[in-house]
């Protein structure tokens, strides 16, 4: 859904919705949409459609007689303050990749999982909401240029967008977590943060669901009230990335965390059991 909200104290009775919300000097900023309200009625909080965002449809429907979104083809998520902290980037700035799809306009310009997205097109990236209202405002089939962070270089590609596809949001099968070795002796212990891994071989990849040709190490337990636990790591996931060191093993982990600072905190990218990456950040109180 595309929206992008005013909050109104403006008395709105149910079958308002579509009519214009005007300032005292009678500027039009916005379109009655929808109510929040225990009794029913217009006793409570008004919400509107901004003007921006009707306007932009209006020309699309003068121009096309059909409202075209653009689509770059990525799932995203917002960041935690601490990890946009750890990457060196401002507050409220920047959107984690967290899932590609095939053939997509983001998967052509160079795009990866677990870059940050923090620009498209010179327009800054707040959160997911922003870069979904952006992208759906950008001209079809013209390159722009996103500015994204990359294990921690900045970095632009250019991303040609397109039409948003009618089948969009189909449902992805969840990979399975069977194949998971338990208590195998090949397991890899991390001291002091809570959690255990083991190699990703192709086998393991195929059981898990996991693309093959990804490197790592596979998070085999999780112990209960660890700080593993309490940032929401489980069993399953794929740990991807330590710090600045790509990790293409369970040994490479634990050399890893052996080396880093839990006072300074750790952070890690993690690809989930049933897909997306994300950084989580683990951190000594």
């Amino acid at each position: 859904m595309y929206e992008d909200f005013l909050q109104t104290d403006a008395p709105i009775n149910p079958g308002n919705s579509g009519g214009p919300l005007v300032t005292l000097d009678g500027k039009v900023v916005g379109i009655t949409s929808a109510i929040r309200s225990r009794s029913g009625g217009w006793q409570g909080v008004g919400l509107a459609i901004t003007s921006n965002l009707a306007r932009n449809v209006v020309k699309a429907l003068e121009t096309d007689g059909v409202v075209r979104r653009g689509y770059l083809g990525v799932q995203i998520r917002d960041l935690a303050l601490e990890v946009a902290a750890r990457l060196k980037l401002e507050p409220n700035n920047g959107v984690v990749v967290s899932d590609l799809f095939e053939n997509s306009p983001a998967a052509k310009g160079g795009i990866k999982e677990g870059d940050v997205v923090v620009k498209i097109n010179g327009q800054k990236v707040r959160d997911s909401r922003s870069l979904q209202l952006i992208v759906a405002g950008l001209p079809l089939k013209l390159p722009v240029p996103v500015e994204i962070v990359r294990d921690n270089q900045t970095v632009q590609v250019q991303v040609t967008v397109e039409e948003q596809p009618a089948e969009l949001g189909a449902i992805r099968a969840t990979p399975k977590t069977s194949g998971l070795p338990d208590g195998d002796r090949e397991a890899v212990t991390s001291t002091g943060v809570g959690f255990e891994v083991t190699d990703l071989t192709p086998a393991l990849a195929q059981e898990l669901g996991q693309p093959r040709d990804l490197k790592g190490a596979v998070i085999t337990s999780v112990e209960r009230g660890s700080l593993a636990d309490r940032v929401g790591l489980c069993r399953g996931a794929l740990v991807l990335r330590i710090d600045n060191n790509s990790i293409a093993s369970a040994q490479a982990a634990r050399q890893a965390l052996e080396r880093a600072s839990l006072q300074k905190g750790i952070l890690l990218q993690v690809r989930a059991p049933q897909g997306g990456t994300s950084f989580v950040l683990l951190q000594s109180s």
